[in-house]
């Protein structure tokens, strides 16, 4: 009774142990990271669908649902590297789903020539889709000239990546030589043309102090004292730094113009990925 008992006893264990280890299997393997997918885990589907790609290392919708996975995760050069490690040589001949991973990861990563070459050299994707693809690479590159004049410009139908395109072609730079000029001509001049307003009237106003002062000492102890020159040498070093600071102003003003243009364009495009 005994001796029966336990052939029992391990039998059961033998089958409980059977089939805790049938949860690797590929079936459940799959349902798990589809699991770990949907309910957003994708750093740990990453693992799970390389499991798969263990069992079945040619299946693409492995593959696909793989390269998601870190592109959701914010692991885009893994992402990337595997995909060269999927088609090598190949990727221009890859499935259009591939194709746009690659370019998402790239877009991602700033990698922005890549994107321009792999959307003009992609034999899967189509017309709308490469122009789609080159645009956004220009405008997250801060490219404007290259995106409102590229050839291809018409096939995007996106009317808001069009737009930004073409708002480019309106933003009024100020030129930072003239600026320079301008404030050589007249104190802060320049950088009340740069918008700087406050900054130009400070300038204007402790340039023409610094002048009178200098004029006045001269005028008072003569050219034999050093109270003009201390001023002098003031008024000059501030009237430099004034040329120096318009340009600088000028050139702040063109970037502020090019980042609030390319914040919108960023967050547009990367809240289609």
């Amino acid at each position: 009774m005994l001796k029966s008992l336990f052939f029992v006893s391990i039998f059961a264990f033998a089958s409980l142990h059977l089939k805790s280890q049938n949860l690797f299997d590929i079936d459940h393997t799959r349902e798990y990271a589809n699991f770990l997918f949907q309910s957003r885990q994708f750093q740990l589907a990453t693992e799970e669908y390389e499991r798969l790609l263990f069992f079945a290392p040619q299946e693409t919708s492995y593959r696909l649902k793989l390269i998601q996975s870190y592109r959701f995760s914010g692991d885009y050069s893994r992402g990337l590297s595997h995909i060269s490690m999927f088609y090598q040589d190949s990727l221009r001949f890859a499935p259009p789903e591939m194709v746009d991973e690659y370019l998402k990861l790239s877009l991602l990563s700033k990698e922005f020539n890549n994107v321009v070459y792999m959307a003009e050299n992609s034999l899967r994707l189509s017309s709308e889709k490469k122009a789609t693809y080159i645009l956004e690479s220009y405008l997250l590159s801060k490219n404007w000239k290259a995106a409102r004049e590229m050839p291809g410009l018409t096939t995007v139908k996106d009317t808001k990546l069009l737009t930004f395109a073409l708002q480019s072609h309106s933003i009024r730079y100020k030129k930072p030589a003239l600026a320079g000029i301008l404030s050589a001509l007249i104190p802060g001049l320049g950088k009340v043309y740069s918008g700087a307003w406050k900054d130009g009237l400070i300038a204007l106003i402790f340039i023409s102090g610094n002048t009178w002062q200098t004029i006045r000492g001269f005028d008072k102890k003569g050219y034999d004292h050093a109270y003009g020159y201390i001023f002098g040498s003031l008024t000059l070093g501030f009237y430099l730094g004034n040329i120096f600071g318009a340009v600088k102003v000028a050139k702040a003003h063109n970037r502020k113009l090019d980042e609030k243009l390319y914040q919108d364009a960023e967050k547009y495009i990367y809240s289609g990925f």
